[in-house]
């Protein structure tokens, strides 16, 4: 154990690393419980709708306004500034997937863009 002069410090110190830890582990916990939820795209998957919310952690989560919530595997199209979907994609958007097909298209300002599932595009 670190030595301290004061034993009013160490306690406080080791609380701060127990509720350090007891935190981490906590978010860990709650973070994969939320992730459960979303459905993964795949070629099979059919979906349509206003993206509402958004979340990329490595993996992008979408919630559409027809409260479905998917996780969109990572693609890209370097024929845009943006190329990563999930940087490219806003709040607003409105996605199209169609069942067996491996094509993601946004609509955005009387505009389409298009990525497909998991490739990357336009190298």
């Amino acid at each position: 154990m670190i030595p301290f002069k004061n034993k009013n410090i160490g306690k406080f110190l080791i609380a701060i690393l127990l509720g350090f830890i007891i935190m981490s582990i906590g978010g860990i916990y709650f973070q994969k419980k939320e992730w459960k939820r979303y459905n993964m795209v795949s070629r099979q998957t059919e979906f349509k709708g206003e993206i509402v919310k958004i979340r990329n952690n490595g993996v992008t989560f979408v919630k559409l306004n027809n409260g479905r919530e998917l996780k969109l595997p990572s693609s890209y199209n370097y024929a845009y500034n943006d190329e990563f979907l999930g940087v490219f994609i806003r709040r607003g958007d409105y996605v199209v997937k169609n069942s067996s097909s491996d094509s993601i298209f946004i609509h955005r300002d009387d505009q389409c863009y298009y990525f497909i599932l998991g490739k990357r595009i336009e190298e």
